[in-house]
């Protein structure tokens, strides 16, 4: 059984035999038998199916804030003005395969933080490289943040947002939308397991 929409039911009724009594109800699905499709229309299925997936993938970006988590609690002691706090607005790749935060050299400057530790890292090319670990770094999104540590890596082509500050601030990405989105709605759940 295969549930079809108004215009898969046209491409059904038209490619197969005896159909011709049935009108279907503008708006309705339908729950059909395909018993003998032609060619043609398994044809056009998969290259309408194929160039909808070829639509819907993409790249998903978002505005990120980034801010030196020292700096912000220097701020909130009162040691120093909150207009002081080193802070960033960038534009990050949402890349739910990488770990985590993947920032560049300059970024890395910009926000006065040092390197806490070295670690080898693997990219997707499956390639290792030394990457330099960052003090914390607060990331904002929207209403939400996070705390953590960033990889530094040398000209990086674009800030990489990873899994770690996604589940860390109850994120996730709408495949449809193309969009950062909260995984339990407007709403930042936490869990305690």
């Amino acid at each position: 059984m295969v549930k079809t929409s108004d215009e898969t039911f046209a491409l059904l009724k038209n490619s197969m035999r005896k159909w011709s009594e049935f009108e279907p109800v503008k708006g309705k699905q339908y729950t059909t038998i395909a018993c003998d499709p032609a060619p043609k229309l398994q044809t056009k299925l998969a290259q309408k199916s194929k160039k909808e997936q070829e639509d819907k993938m993409g790249f998903v970006h978002t505005q990120i804030t980034l801010k030196n988590c020292y700096d912000v609690m220097l701020a909130k002691k009162g040691k120093i003005q909150e207009c002081e706090v080193r802070q960033v607005e960038v534009t990050a790749l949402v890349d739910t395969g990488a770990s985590t935060l993947f920032i560049d050299r300059k970024i890395f400057n910009e926000l006065g933080l040092d390197i806490l530790e070295k670690r080898i890292i693997t990219f997707a090319n499956n390639t290792k490289e030394i990457g330099l670990y960052s003090e914390p770094i607060e990331i904002y999104w929207k209403d939400r943040f996070v705390v953590l540590s960033a990889v530094v890596v040398d000209n990086a082509p674009e800030v990489l947002l990873g899994v770690l500050p996604l589940e860390g601030m109850d994120l996730m990405v709408d495949p449809i939308k193309q969009e950062l989105v909260g995984a339990h709605g407007d709403e930042m759940m936490y869990f305690a397991m």
